[in-house]
C-alpha cells in the first residue's frame, strides 16, 4: 500500500516537473515574409523580372508606384516568446526592390531592425463637431 502511494506520488511530481519544464519552453512566431538571404543575393539589379522575382521570393507584402518606377516590399519578423514573458525580436528585415519602368529590378535594399525608427504616439485627441451638450 505505501508502495502504490509513493509511486503515485512520484508519478505526479514527475508529471508537474515535466509541464513545468515544457511550459517554459520558447515559442518561435515568424509573421511576414523572410526570404532566405542566399535567394535576396542572386537578385541583381538590370537581370530581373518582376515575374521572376515572384518566382523567387513570393508576391510582396506590399507595392507602392512613384512616377515612372515601382517598388516592392518584402516584410517579416522573426519573435520568440518564453512563457508569458514579452517576446523578443530575433530578426526583422525589409527587402526594397526597385523596378524600372520596363518591370526590370533597378535597385536591391536589404534593411533590418537598426534602420527603422522609432515613432512616439501622440495621445491628443482630435475634437469633433456634434458631441457638445446644449439646452435642445
Amino acid at each position: 500500500m505505501i508502495k502504490h502511494i509513493f509511486s503515485v506520488t512520484l508519478l505526479a511530481f514527475g508529471i508537474l516537473l515535466a509541464s513545468t519544464v515544457f511550459g517554459c519552453i520558447g515559442v518561435s512566431d515568424t509573421r511576414g515574409n523572410l526570404p532566405l538571404a542566399e535567394v535576396v543575393e542572386e537578385i541583381k539589379p538590370g537581370r530581373h523580372t518582376q515575374r521572376e522575382i515572384i518566382s523567387m521570393l513570393g508576391s510582396p507584402s506590399t507595392k507602392a508606384t512613384y512616377e515612372e518606377q515601382e517598388f516592392w516590399y518584402y516584410i517579416g519578423e522573426k519573435t520568440e516568446t518564453l512563457a508569458f514573458f514579452k517576446p523578443n525580436l530575433v530578426e526583422r528585415r525589409i527587402i526594397v526592390i526597385q523596378f524600372d519602368k520596363k518591370g526590370v529590378v533597378k535597385n536591391v535594399q536589404n534593411l533590418n531592425e537598426s534602420d527603422g525608427k522609432k515613432i512616439s504616439i501622440v495621445d491628443r485627441v482630435t475634437p469633433t463637431k456634434g458631441k457638445d451638450h446644449s439646452v435642445l
